[in-house]
């Protein structure tokens, strides 16, 4: 899943460690989970653009 990306070039160890429980979170999430979180992250339940 790239679906996800961070504005920062360089990350802190916490910062990768967070981000990549995040992304295995979403990935393991059922749709309707996966929604939620989508909703909660940008506003929308649609994805309309390539990299959130």
């Amino acid at each position: 899943m790239q679906l996800f990306e961070t504005t920062k070039v360089v990350l802190s160890q916490r910062e990768q460690a967070t981000f990549y429980h995040l992304q295995r979170y979403v990935k393991n999430a059922d749709q309707a989970k996966a929604e939620k979180i989508l909703r909660f992250c940008t506003g929308s339940s649609v994805i309309c653009v390539e990299k959130i």
